[in-house]
């Protein structure tokens, strides 16, 4: 294989957006990923994690700029 048929792919920056401000930054800072908790499936007591509406328009906005969005699920059985 010649060395110019190589593909290189880039690692994933992948950022914790845990607010609409930290979101807003990760995009800003070129983030490629960012995850985030829901209020209903955070087991950390004093987090500031989305409601259902919040997540809305943030996934929204990590949409509109190419961002996916992962959620993290963290809820004790």
């Amino acid at each position: 294989m010649k060395k110019e048929d190589r593909i290189i792919k880039l690692p994933e920056l992948l950022a914790p957006a845990g607010s609409p401000e930290a979101l807003e930054a990760a995009i800003e800072g070129g983030a490629d990923a960012v995850y985030l908790g829901l209020s209903a499936f955070g087991a950390r007591a004093y987090a500031k994690n989305f409601d259902d509406s919040a997540f809305r328009e943030a996934a929204a906005l990590a949409h509109a700029y190419g961002v996916k969005v992962y959620i993290t699920l963290n809820t004790l059985i």
